[in-house]
C-alpha cells in the first residue's frame, strides 16, 4: 500500500514511522519548511519528501494521512478527496492498526490532567497501559502501533483537531469533560467546535462506554448523538449511573451497585475542576476494570501535573504555580478560583483564539492582587481592568521582566501564577515553551536568593 503523510512534525514523524514499520511505501510532503530535527529523522528512514509545496505526487497514493495542525479545509484534502483517495487523521491510522482498546479523553479543558489520572490509576490498579496523543509534550499514538502488544489499554488525549478526520474510531471509553468556547479561529463557529468534540462518540456501539459531564450545557444538547452506554459524573447532583459527590466522598453507583471511592479531602489537585477531572477518570477506571484501592492511590499520589496548576516551589516565601496550559477564559476563571484568596500575583495574556475574553478582566478584579500582562492582548487586558477602576497592573512583552515584576509584587505567603488565559504563539514556540521558560526564570531567581 502506498501512503501520504501530511505536515512534517510530530504526529507526521510518529505516522510515517509506523508506515514504514507496516512495510507500506511512504512519502511525506509539508506546504511549510520543517524544523531539521524533523527533516534528520526521514533522512535517518530514508525516506522520500517535499518541502515547501504539495505536489502532484502526494495524489500518487491509496491514502492520505493529515496531521492534526492542518485544518480539514485546505483545497489539497478536497482535490484529494474529489479523486477519490481516501483522507485519515493520524489518530485514525494509528487506531486501525492498535490491537488494545483505547480510553480516550477529549474537552476543552481538563483533558491532560484526566488522562493522567486515568493512566495512574490503571498503573495502580495493576494494569498495563500507554498514554499519548496530544497530551505534552506529544507523544503521537502512531508511536505504539506495533507496539502494543503488552498492555491492557491506550490511553489517549485528543483534541478537536484530530477529531476532524476520523472514520472508524472507535475507543472502549470515550470520555467528554465539558465544552466551552475554544479554537473558534480554526472550527469558525461554536455549534461546528461542539459537533466536533461530539465525534469522541461517533462510532460507538451499545457495548462502548460514554463518560460526559452531567452539568455541562452544550452537551447536554447534544445526548443525540451518544449511541454507547451513558456514564455521567457530577460535583453538584447525584446520578444513576457513574460519580458523584455525597456527604464529603466521591461515589460511584451502576443501578443498584454503589461503591465508595475515596474522600474529597484526599484530592491533592486544587480546585473544583480537579475534583470534577478525578469524578471522570474514576468512573472510567472502574468501567475498565481498574480497582478503589487503585484508584485512592493514585488520587493519593497525584498532586501537580506539568503546566496545568504546577507547583514549582518557594522563593523567600513566595509561591510559584505554572499554569501555561491555560488557554481560554473558561479555564482562566477555574484557575484563579482554585487558588484565590485575593493573593495572587498574575502573569496573563497571549494570543486570542477568537474565543473573546469572557470574563477575564472581572475574573482578575475578583481574585487577583496584581497582574503583569503580556503579550498581544494586553491592551485588551487593559482596557477591561480599567472598565473595572483595577488599577494594579504593568505591562510588557519581555517575560524574564514579566516574571521578576510579579516576583518583586509579592509577598511571603502569596502566589505568584503564570495563567495566561491564551494562546502562546505570538511570543512562544508551544504552551509548553512558555511554561517551561516560567520555570527556568524561577529557578534563575530561586537561585539568586539562595546564593
Amino acid at each position: 500500500m502506498k501512503v501520504t503523510i501530511l505536515g512534517i512534525a510530530r504526529s507526521g514523524i510518529a505516522a510515517a514511522m509506523a508506515s514504514n514499520r507496516l512495510g507500506y511505501e511512504t512519502f511525506l510532503s509539508d506546504y511549510g519548511i520543517p524544523e531539521k530535527r524533523f527533516i534528520d529523522e526521514i533522512e535517518k528512514l530514508r525516506l522520500p519528501y517535499e518541502t515547501g509545496k504539495h505536489s502532484e505526487k502526494i495524489f500518487e497514493t491509496d491514502l492520505i494521512v493529515v496531521s492534526p495542525g492542518i485544518p480539514s479545509t485546505v483545497p489539497v484534502i478536497s482535490e484529494a478527496r474529489k479523486r477519490g483517495i481516501r483522507v485519515i487523521s493520524e489518530i485514525e491510522f494509528a487506531f486501525e492498526h492498535f490491537k488494545k482498546p483505547i480510553i480516550a479523553v477529549t474537552g476543552t479543558n481538563g483533558k491532560t490532567t484526566t488522562a493522567t489520572l486515568i493512566y495512574n490509576m490503571l498503573i495502580a490498579s495493576g494494569l498495563k497501559a500507554l498514554i499519548g496523543g496530544n497530551i505534552a509534550p506529544g507523544i503521537p499514538l502512531s508511536n505504539f502501533v506495533s507496539n502494543d502488544d503488552d498492555v491492557n489499554f491506550i490511553v489517549a488525549e485528543i483534541s478537536t483537531f484530530q477529531l476532524e478526520l476520523i472514520d472508524k474510531f472507535n475507543p472502549m471509553i470515550s470520555v467528554l469533560t465539558n465544552i466551552s468556547p475554544d479554537h473558534i479561529d480554526r472550527h469558525k463557529t461554536m455549534e461546528n467546535y461542539i459537533k466536533e468534540k461530539m465525534k469522541i462518540f461517533k462510532n460507538h456501539k451499545s457495548n462502548d462506554y460514554a463518560v460526559f459531564n452531567n452539568e455541562d450545557i452544550n452537551i447536554r444538547k447534544y445526548l443525540f448523538m451518544i449511541m454507547g452506554k451513558q456514564y455521567r459524573f457530577s460535583s453538584r447532583t447525584e446520578v444513576s449511573r457513574g460519580t458523584f459527590v455525597k456527604n464529603g466522598e466521591l461515589i460511584f453507583r451502576d443501578g443498584n451497585e454503589e461503591k465508595t471511592i475515596c474522600s474529597v479531602s484526599n484530592i491533592k489537585l486544587p480546585g473544583l475542576h480537579n475534583m470534577e477531572n478525578v469524578l471522570a477518570a474514576s468512573c472510567s477506571v472502574l468501567l475498565a476494570g481498574g480497582s478503589i484501592e487503585g484508584i485512592r492511590t493514585a488520587v493519593h499520589d497525584t498532586n501537580s501535573i506539568p503546566h496545568r496548576l504546577e507547583y514549582l516551589g518557594q522563593v523567600k516565601g513566595v509561591i510559584f504555580y505554572n499554569n501555561s496550559m491555560c488557554t481560554n477564559p473558561v479555564a482562566f476563571r477555574r484557575s484563579l478560583e482554585a487558588l484565590s484568596s485575593k493573593n495572587i500575583v498574575l502573569i496573563a495574556g497571549g494570543r486570542e483564539k477568537d474565543t473573546g475574553l469572557g470574563d477575564m478582566g472581572k475574573a482578575i478584579v475578583e481574585h487577583v492582587k496584581y497582574c503583569v500582562l503580556i503579550g498581544e492582548l494586553k491592551e485588551r487586558l487593559e482596557k477591561e481592568l480599567n472598565r473595572y477602576g483595577f488599577k494594579n497592573y504593568f505591562k510588557t512583552n519581555d517575560f524574564e521582566e514579566a516574571v521578576r515584576t510579579a516576583f518583586r509584587h509579592a509577598k511571603k505567603g502569596e502566589i505568584v501564577m503564570l495563567s495566561p488565559g491564551a494562546a502562546s504563539f505570538d511570543m512562544f514556540k508551544s504552551f509548553e515553551d512558555r511554561g517551561d521558560q516560567f520555570k527556568k526564570l524561577f529557578g534563575l531567581i530561586k537561585r539568586e536568593y539562595e546564593d
